[in-house]
């Protein structure tokens, strides 16, 4: 086996798209996050006979490595993962080849080095496997919204119902991303700076030149812009990518609440399978019949008395909430 490294998304192999699982792992969207989000990115791909194996995306960050339990602590990390905040890993292959593909890693980048969203069944031999925040996703069989909302249980059929009157006199809209404004920002800066699992902060530009498969979708009331979603549509499959709230709209609206309705709805009457509603919030999302996907993240160092010492701080790096399974839909 060989070991290639590149430092930019767009020299990497035609085979690498062929390997991937996600929209946010293929090279379309790594250079975008080269141009918009840079942070020193790199690429390993791993090759046999010059047969792709496997490949992963690598960038530097200061994390709050005590971000699970609320203390700021930002120390520079090696990161495998997509940069942009997003639930799937950053490694494109065939499971077999992680480990390998992370051993060479670790002999050539220095620090911490933190490899996220990696499925509970792999567990690479070194490194420290802990509990990350998990996705939360909705794979139905609905025919669309009205076929979903009668599927209710009747409290959680009325409790959306609920919502969506609080929304009656909200405007809604739906454009490009390059409508994105200020107003925008300064509220996804309001869901920011209240996130306790933040990684990075992302830019203007970021949002306002993202392709053309992601759309935002805003609600105002009086001119006032009350919450708004970016959304990207995959099929089979629409991912809940960032959003923003006025908080001090919110209870008046029910704006986060209505806010997921909406991307429900979008995913289910346009007849995507697969609705992935992210990382973070998951009591909402599972009282909107979506389930936890769990996801595990491996921290390594190269010095044995750091990894011990990772070892035995694990009980407070980890993610240890446990969310309870929830009965939202009638038994057939």
């Amino acid at each position: 086996m060989i070991f290639k490294r590149y430092s930019s998304a767009t020299e990497l192999p035609v085979e690498w798209d062929e390997n991937c699982t996600s929209y946010f792992q293929r090279r379309k969207f790594l250079a975008y996050a080269d141009a918009y989000n840079p942070c020193r990115q790199r690429y390993y791909v791993m090759e046999d006979d010059r047969v792709f194996l496997a490949g992963a995306c690598v960038y530097s960050l200061k994390i709050d490595l005590l971000t699970y339990s609320g203390f700021k602590s930002p120390v520079p990390m090696t990161v495998v993962g997509v940069p942009a905040s997003v639930s799937c890993s950053g490694i494109a292959g065939k499971p077999e080849y992680i480990d390998p593909l992370l051993e060479h890693i670790y002999e050539v980048e220095s620090g911490i080095i933190l490899t996220l969203n990696l499925p509970p069944g792999i567990i690479p031999k070194k490194g420290i496997c802990m509990r990350t925040l998990p996705g939360v996703e909705l794979n139905h069989h609905f025919e669309g919204w009205e076929d979903y909302l009668n599927a209710l249980r009747t409290g959680y059929r009325r409790r959306i119902q609920m919502i969506s009157r609080a929304f009656a006199s909200v405007n809604s809209s739906t454009n490009h991303c390059s409508a994105f404004t200020d107003e925008h920002y300064a509220l996804y800066l309001q869901v920011w700076k209240r996130s306790r699992t933040r990684l990075e902060k992302l830019s203007r530009d970021f949002f306002s030149n993202l392709p053309e498969e992601f759309s935002l979708v805003s609600f105002s009331y009086n001119g006032s812009l009350v919450t708004w979603h970016i959304i990207l549509k995959d099929r089979p499959d629409l991912v809940f990518f960032f959003g923003g709230t006025n908080y001090a709209l919110n209870r008046k609206f029910m704006a986060y609440h209505n806010n997921l309705a909406a991307i429900m709805k979008e995913g289910l009457d346009g007849g995507f399978g697969r609705i992935e509603l992210g990382q973070t919030a998951e009591i909402p999302k599972t009282r909107f019949g979506a389930v936890i996907m769990e996801k595990n993240m491996i921290a390594y160092h190269k010095n044995p008395l750091a990894r011990a010492s990772i070892r035995m701080a694990r009980p407070i790096l980890e993610y240890h909430k446990r969310i309870p399974e929830v009965n939202v839909l009638k038994k057939n």
